[in-house]
């Protein structure tokens, strides 16, 4: 079945995590804050601590090819926080939207110059990563 991600993700020096989730009233999947020790995502602790912050929230969508349309929609419904994500910015951190693609599936799109004006206003860095699947055993 096709699926895809989109990974909100936003690093900074040293922002209080829980303030993202306040302000964005988003749960992470996945936040620490700067000078935390640092795990694995197993939880195996690591050397040193963290040397900034960084929160992440995942869009999960399912049984679709095109991804841009779902980015824009997503794009649209973060710029009530443009003043918030330029806070973020000025201080020296970034925020990226990442969108995770599934490798074992066809799947593309088209981003159009309206989305891409959309990441500009809001500052917002955009990813493409592909996750290959597994190999099966033949």
């Amino acid at each position: 079945m096709l699926k895809f991600n989109i990974i909100l993700l936003i690093r900074h020096p040293f922002i209080d995590p829980s303030m993202i989730t306040e302000k964005l009233e988003l749960k992470p999947f996945q936040s620490w804050r700067q000078g935390e020790p640092r795990f694995t995502p197993k939880g195996k602790a690591l050397l040193g601590t963290y040397p900034n912050t960084s929160w992440s929230y995942r869009f999960e969508f399912k049984g679709e090819r095109s991804f841009f349309h779902r980015l824009q929609a997503l794009l649209e419904s973060l710029e009530v926080h443009k003043e918030f994500f330029d806070c973020i910015i000025s201080e020296g951190g970034q925020i990226y939207l990442n969108v995770n693609l599934a490798g074992d599936e066809n799947i593309g799109d088209v981003l159009n110059w309206q989305t891409i004006e959309k990441l500009n206003v809001l500052r917002v860095n955009l990813g493409v990563e592909v996750f290959p699947s597994p190999r099966r055993a033949k």
